[in-house]
């Protein structure tokens, strides 16, 4: 692990995204080629597709993608996705928005950048995903916990900061 638990703990827990993110573009064990990619420190293999990236551990496999996003209970099926690589970053672009996933030492974070909330709508932003493979979803302290076949991943630390940096 490339950054010393003590240490990441230490973090606040926006920089600790932003850290494990710089480290694993610096280090080839991270990197994604040809739309696939492993995360040593967690022990994970990672594929990329235009629908979605599939998280394989030791025992599971679990795909993500995302199936709506809007404002309020008005949520819309976004069209295809451009999907680009640079270094461990995958990102989607889906016009009204991107999704980004940035493997490092922390783990696969996932991120959504939103140019403009959705016109006409009112409420809340939202992004419903999809998950699929042989997992239960179980909500526990703040996060989300998949687990399946004996191994269990972690959904959390969400963040959200408007175009203003709050």
């Amino acid at each position: 692990d490339l950054i010393p638990h003590t240490g990441r703990q230490a973090l606040p827990l926006l920089a600790q995204g932003v850290v494990s993110g710089a480290l694993g573009g610096e280090d080839r064990a991270y990197r994604v080629v040809g739309l696939r990619a492993t995360n040593p420190a967690q022990g994970l293999r990672l594929r990329f597709s235009r629908q979605g990236v599939e998280i394989v551990s030791a025992r599971e496999d679990l795909g993500l993608r995302v199936a709506a996003y809007g404002r309020g209970g008005a949520l819309r099926k976004p069209g295809p996705a451009r999907v680009s690589v640079l270094d461990n970053r995958v990102e989607y672009l889906y016009g009204p928005f991107a999704e980004w996933f940035a493997n490092g030492p922390r783990g696969l974070e996932q991120g959504f950048d939103v140019a403009a909330p959705p016109r006409g709508q009112r409420g809340s932003l939202a992004f419903a995903l999809t998950l699929s493979g042989g997992i239960h979803a179980r909500l526990r302290r703040g996060a989300l916990f998949l687990n399946g076949g004996g191994s269990s991943l972690r959904y959390g630390d969400l963040i959200a900061t408007d175009a203003d940096g709050h």
